[in-house]
């Protein structure tokens, strides 16, 4: 910055300072580049009204485009229309009714080289006449001045259009302005305003970076709310809310683009799937869904609805003039090469119908946006993408990994009832025992989804040539059903059990053949399908319906008397039979575990025996953790307290006497001890009040004065950055317990001065109408909103992605919450990350 002169003209100070103030104005209050013009303008009017004649002024800004060479030129004129003169330089700008305006980028050109590299200080030349009838007619003017004459009537005109330029630089370029002669005075008020055109600048650059760090900021929000929304999928459909956050924050970001898809290759289950979503508004609601045409052209696949086509190839993305205002899943098979179209790098290329795209291949498919007609992307763009790409990519891998959990959690579910089912079998003593072994199983087969009204067992005893056929069905009372079989019995308010004890010959022809569906087959080919462990099915026919019925004693079995298929799932020694409305694959193979149950079950009733042997473990080692918990009071916080106590004593006496070193040793083993015990207390106190062990000893209590004691003890601890403000004017009476109002108080004061840095934090009391509301308001780190509604429970704590980690157990506000429920109030809390948090507790 040039150190100003001091001006021959001292009454003209007081006008030039307000000129520099107004021009410094001027620039702060530029939002972009292109407002460098107004800016110039500003400047130009105020060195006219201050008495400086020129021609035309010159911002020369050095830096553009990020390299230290490159100039751009902001030169503002008098308005032509002035003197009735127009200009065809779409280039050429009105800035107002005296002005007009132009830029200039010459560049990297040597002169201007020179102008950066030599020119420190101030420093003028001569302007050409050549270089002014350059300048006018790069304006272009549509009609020729005459001599003399100029759109400015203060200006005179030199006959000779030989201008003196003088160039007075800053800190990020120059001004440079046009007069008919040198004059001093002149330059040393340019000087200054020149110096008030630098600071502004200066600011101007500061809020550039700001709104740069902002719009950084903004992507990585819209990134971690679609990862956020990945990672919350639950079932594939969704994806769906996957690509609504995807449109959102490609918009949020200023991204332009005409529709986008995110495509998944499973290439487990041989599957392609392409999810699309387009801005709304552009295919009417009524619009058929999607329909699926597999290898229309070889090597391309065909999404077809009945107004549209989509086509998608290995080397190309896919496109479409009108594409849908929906989103639709349209899963096809693919060749096994397939999955290698993502293979290929992060591309940019033409679509089909000529539009840019971007694809982004990622982990498990690949993620692809597509510009309207007319735009095309940039590399920013392509970055942009490819965040959006990785966020998808973390996400739905997350997803896989929930499905595999899920999985794995359903086979458990299996695990699990087939274990019921084998124990239930081990614990049988009679026959008379296997009306519970089916009632079991009918249950846990409704409870794994299996829609049948009843399922039946039969056991097959062929050296004796007897067969046991037990049935479980739904107890048809509530529908005024009952049952004439002497064979019919009640086993609960829901179940009915049929059991029946026949020859193998009696049951083949006679029987219910409820899931043989083989009435009259021969009895070799009954036993070949059962020892075989065969699966097979048919129709539940109304013949089949009408002999069920019968051999119940039932008529208007209503569960029974519709149409749907019969499953028999065979193993060694019978078979368990079923019906439900469609067949089901699934069903059967998990009816069959339940029939290994049958037959494996006593290798199986060891295991089980085992497992409830770990759970009477578990169950013991929870009531020594109950024993534990109500002895810590005397075997940890005694001996603690003496610990805390003799360090404490030898503290006192170790000063003066020990070295520096075995001095802190001991202070650390007083705050280490210190700690513990905040520990065991906190822990104590929350078994206790969950145990419902907690005294309250009520008894008029002067709120302020307890907060102000509580204000005094924490004030030593804020940072010297931190100011603590008090609004305590009331005094407010309420009869409730003061050492637990106190330790509530206390817990929302430290918290806020362990999250507060620097700002303020804030104690309001206020009476109600029936009670007090206390507030504590800091402007600390806050808390991110999904945590909030969380912040009350035990050992949660915030996790910090940035700034030094707070230590703590996670129970202080879980006590303090349920300490005040306990005393008749709550605690309330509104928080935003980065401006802080506000914490009322109501009386």
């Amino acid at each position: 910055m040039p150190e100003l002169p001091t001006s021959p003209n001292e009454n003209q100070t007081p006008r030039r300072h307000l000129a520099a103030e107004r021009v410094r104005a001027a620039a702060m209050e530029m939002r972009a580049s292109g407002d460098l013009l107004q800016v110039a303008a500003v400047l130009y009017r105020e060195m006219l009204n201050l008495g400086i004649l020129t021609i035309a002024v010159t911002i020369e800004f050095f830096g553009a485009a990020e390299d230290p060479d490159h100039l751009l030129a902001y030169t503002v004129y008098p308005n032509p229309r002035r003197i009735g003169i127009g200009w065809t330089n779409p280039g050429t700008i009105e800035l107002g009714d005296d002005a007009i305006g132009s830029v200039c980028e010459p560049g990297h050109f040597s002169y201007w080289k020179n102008v950066r590299s030599q020119r420190k200080e101030i420093w003028t030349h001569y302007d050409p006449p050549e270089a002014w009838t350059h300048t006018k007619s790069g304006l272009g003017f549509d009609r020729e001045l005459e001599v003399g004459e100029w759109p400015e009537p203060r200006v005179t005109m030199p006959a000779d259009d030989r201008w003196h330029v003088t160039h007075v630089p800053f800190d990020h370029g120059s001004v440079a302005f046009r007069e008919v002669e040198y004059i001093q005075e002149h330059v040393d008020t340019v000087v200054e305003l020149a110096a008030s055109l630098s600071l502004g600048y200066v600011r101007f650059l500061d809020f550039q970076r700001l709104e740069q760090h902002n719009q950084q900021l903004e992507i990585d929000r819209a990134v971690e709310r679609v990862r956020s929304e990945a990672t919350a999928m639950r079932e594939s459909a969704d994806i769906g809310k996957v690509m609504s956050t995807l449109y959102d924050g490609w918009r949020d970001c200023g991204l332009v683009f005409l529709a986008g898809c995110i495509n998944i290759v499973d290439s487990d289950r041989g599957r392609y799937s392409s999810y699309v979503l387009v801005p709304p508004g552009t295919l009417d609601s009524a619009a058929p869904k999607l329909l699926v045409e597999e290898d229309v052209v070889p090597g391309l696949h065909l999404y077809r609805s009945l107004e549209l086509d989509l086509e998608f190839a290995r080397d190309r993305g896919w496109a479409q003039p009108d594409l849908p205002a929906a989103l639709w899943e349209a899963p096809v098979t693919f060749p096994d090469d397939l999955e290698k179209l993502w293979g290929h790098r992060k591309t940019e290329w033409d679509t089909l119908i000529g539009c840019a795209g971007i694809n982004v291949p990622f982990a498990h498919g690949g993620l692809f946006v597509q510009a309207p007609p007319g735009h095309r992307y940039e590399d920013d763009d392509i970055g942009l993408v490819e965040r959006f790409a990785d966020a998808v990519s973390l996400g739905y891998t997350r997803f896989l990994d929930l499905q595999a959990a899920e999985a794995r959690a359903i086979a458990l579910t299996r695990t699990a009832a087939t274990e019921r089912v084998r124990a239930t079998v081990m614990s049988m003593r009679t026959t008379a025992d296997l009306g519970d072994v089916v009632a079991l199983l009918w249950k846990e087969m409704v409870r794994l989804g299996i829609r049948t009204p009843g399922c039946n067992i039969v056991f097959l005893d062929e050296e004796a040539g007897r067969v046991l056929e037990y049935m479980a069905l739904r107890n048809p009372r509530r529908e005024g059903i009952t049952s004439t079989s002497p064979h019919m019995t009640e086993y609960d308010e829901e179940t009915l059990i049929h059991a029946l004890d026949t020859t193998l010959d009696e049951y083949l022809v006679e029987g219910p053949m409820t899931y043989s569906f083989t009435l009259g087959a021969s009895r070799g080919s009954i036993l070949n399908k059962w020892q075989e462990m065969q699966v097979w099915g048919g129709d539940f026919n109304e013949d089949v319906v009408q002999h069920v019925s019968t051999t119940l004693g039932m008529t208007g079995l209503a569960s029974w008397d519709k149409p749907g298929v019969g499953t028999a799932v065979a193993f060694r020694y019978g078979k368990i039979g079923y019906n439900e409305p469609t067949a089901s694959a699934d069903h059967a193979n998990l009816v069959r575990d339940l029939a290994q149950a049958l037959e494996l079950g006593y290798l199986r009733f060891l295991d089980f025996q085992r497992l409830e042997q770990q759970n009477a473990e578990i169950l013991t080692a929870t009531q020594h953790k109950s024993e534990f918990l109500s002895r810590m009071s005397h075997d940890l916080r005694t001996p603690m307290n003496a610990i805390i106590g003799y360090t404490r004593l030898v503290l006192r006496k170790a000063r003066g006497v020990l070295g520096d070193r075995q001095v802190q040793n001991l202070e650390n083993i007083q705050t280490s001890a210190d700690n513990l015990l905040a520990l065991i207390n906190e822990i104590l106190d929350l078994s206790r009040i969950e145990a419902g062990r907690i005294d309250i000893h009520r008894e008029p209590v002067d709120l302020r004065e307890l907060t102000a004691e509580c204000v005094a003890s924490v004030a030593p601890l804020l940072r010297p950055e931190v100011e603590l403000v008090e609004h305590l004017e009331t005094a407010i009476n309420i009869e409730t317990d003061p050492d637990r109002v106190r330790r509530i108080v206390m817990n929302l004061l430290g918290n806020a001065v362990k999250f507060t840095e620097r700002g303020s934090i804030t104690i309001s009391l206020h009476p109600l109408q029936d009670g007090c509301e206390l507030a504590i308001t800091d402007t600390g780190v806050g808390i991110p909103s999904e945590d909030v509604p969380h912040i009350f429970e035990e050992f949660h704590q915030v996790e910090r992605t940035v700034g030094p980690k707070r230590e703590g157990t996670g129970l202080g506000l879980a006590i303090a919450q349920r300490s005040a429920q306990i005393l008749g109030g709550n605690i309330e809390v509104v928080s935003d990350v980065g401006k802080g948090s506000s914490f009322t507790l109501r009386l």
